[in-house]
């Protein structure tokens, strides 16, 4: 909060943004003269606030999930921490760079001096040496389930760490099904040929990727191996099988098609946007329950009563849920 006179600073970028850097030559003063600004001094950072270049963060939050790494740094093998923090608004992956031992699985810590970075197109804590770390007398409240949003929603944030959508699996992509992967760095071979690494011998594995559409818009839900054996309902030696007997590894995927095409799937996981779309890496992959029958009925009961009061029900006006069909929402207007 204090006010300050800096005289002989540069500025330079860092991440795209202006960075105010002080030097040997800088002079710093305080001020007696309260300054005001368009901006909240000091306090705690929610995780659900943060964006990829903020730095100089302070949260108070839930070690979610931890795990001790060895990595090449510059001064050879080291040590790090990564894994997830939470609260009452969300969770986020962390690098901590320079491992602190208050920082443990299920411990609440109060951090300050932290800096976020983009991972794999999500923000990302990055605690370091300079980061300041203590344990905290209370539990900090952590939300029970991810955000639900709408996908055109989840898609507009262009990456979360942690979403939910439900909507209609339209198709099973091609890439789906029994599969094989490199086994140097566990990229998809083709025609046992791996982008990087050439001639291989590749490893089976299991992998859907589903077209998932809700009406607002559409992403690509990708299931891993253990979620790909529920929906299959057997595992990497069943699908071989199955294979072996259809001499045919499409089989599976076409197996697949038919048990989740045309239903509707609640999706939680971690979503990515590029240039080639969205992609949400499922954690959890499930039916959704609502019987259609009863959800119709809601649905009726509820425009019934919106009519009689000349209201809305979700958005929609009375009258485009009763009339003709003259007044149907269209597809970019859901």
């Amino acid at each position: 909060g204090d006010t300050v006179e800096i005289v002989g600073a540069g500025v330079r970028e860092w991440e795209g943004n202006p960075e105010l850097n002080l030097g040997s030559e800088t002079s710093v003063g305080i001020d007696d003269e309260p300054l005001d600004v368009a901006y909240d001094i000091g306090g705690d950072t929610h995780l659900s606030e943060l964006a990829p270049g903020d730095r100089g963060v302070a949260l108070d939050v839930q070690v979610a999930e931890v795990e001790r790494k060895t990595i090449d740094g510059r001064d050879g093998e080291t040590e790090i921490l990564s894994g997830v923090f939470a609260d009452e608004t969300g969770r986020l992956p962390f690098t901590d760079w320079d491992p602190h031992g208050e920082i443990e699985e299920g411990a609440s810590v109060g951090i300050e001096n932290a800096y976020v970075r983009e991972f794999r197109g999500v923000p990302s804590v990055n605690v370091s040496e300079f980061s300041t770390v203590n344990a905290l007398d209370r539990a900090v409240e952590t939300g029970d389930g991810a955000p639900r949003m709408s996908v055109r929603e989840a898609v507009a944030t262009e990456g979360l760490f942690d979403v939910e959508v439900a909507g209609n699996v339209l198709a099973v992509r091609d890439g789906s099904g029994l599969i094989q992967r490199c086994p140097e760095c566990g990229r998809v071979v083709q025609k046992g040929q791996c982008r990087s690494h050439g001639d291989v011998d590749g490893e089976d594995d299991l992998r859907v990727k589903a077209i998932v559409d809700d009406g607002t818009d559409s992403l690509t839900a990708v299931l891993g191996t253990d979620l790909t054996s529920e929906v299959y309902g057997g595992g990497i030696e069943a699908a071989r099988e199955a294979a072996r007997d259809a001499m045919d590894q499409e089989v599976v995927a076409d197996d697949i098609r038919e048990t989740i095409v045309g239903r509707e799937f609640r999706v939680r996981g971690t979503l990515s946007v590029d240039d080639y779309g969205a992609n949400l890496e499922a954690t959890e992959f499930a039916a959704v329950d609502d019987d259609p029958t009863e959800r119709a009925r809601g649905l009726l009961d509820a425009a019934d009563g919106a009519a009689a009061d000349g209201g809305t029900i979700d958005g929609v006006s009375s009258d485009e849920t009763t009339g003709d069909g003259a007044g149907e929402p269209r597809r970019g207007d859901e």
